[in-house]
């Protein structure tokens, strides 16, 4: 599989349209950080809804809703670990 993705350029190709497509995403990851109290809990139930929703609309396979998903399942992430990647400030 990572001769196919190397093959293709993936990761290149996709990493503008990722970036973009979380940065739509940013504002309420932070609302739903600071407004439960710094609750990782809250981000990552506002992540799998997310999730949820993608897949119902764009099939299980498509990268958005396994990109969410991740995210969602990710503590580090959910626990403030969004502020840096999508240059948020505190």
């Amino acid at each position: 599989m990572n001769f196919q993705f190397e093959r293709i350029n993936l990761n290149q190709r996709l990493s503008k349209e990722i970036n973009t497509f979380l940065s739509n995403l940013s504002f309420m990851l932070h609302e739903a950080y600071e407004q439960s109290g710094n609750n990782k809990y809250m981000v990552s139930y506002y992540l799998n809804g997310t999730a949820k929703n993608l897949r119902n609309r764009l099939g299980t396979n498509y990268w958005r809703p396994v990109l969410i998903q991740a995210l969602a399942d990710h503590d580090g992430f959910c626990d403030g670990g969004f502020y840096e990647p999508l240059a948020l400030t505190r």
